[in-house]
């Protein structure tokens, strides 16, 4: 079974990376990713961008599916 996990963001650059490193580091690799940016006037989108590039998940067989969506005023 496939889940879904949803992390909103607005403004939450100190904690995204830590998120989606939590995430990634999970037992459970049958997820897709959905962030869904309203708006931050952070650099929270420019974060979880790099997060998702370079901390690629671990090695698994089932590869997970990331999706980024903006909201842009």
């Amino acid at each position: 079974m496939k889940i879904s996990v949803i992390i909103p963001l607005y403004n939450a650059e100190p904690h995204i990376k830590q998120c989606i490193e939590s995430l990634f580091n999970q037992s459970y690799k049958n997820y897709e990713l959905i962030i869904i940016n309203d708006g931050s006037t952070d650099h929270s989108l420019e974060i979880a961008q790099k997060c998702i590039k370079r901390l690629k998940p671990p090695h698994h067989s089932l590869k997970p599916t990331y999706v980024l969506v903006c909201n842009k005023y």
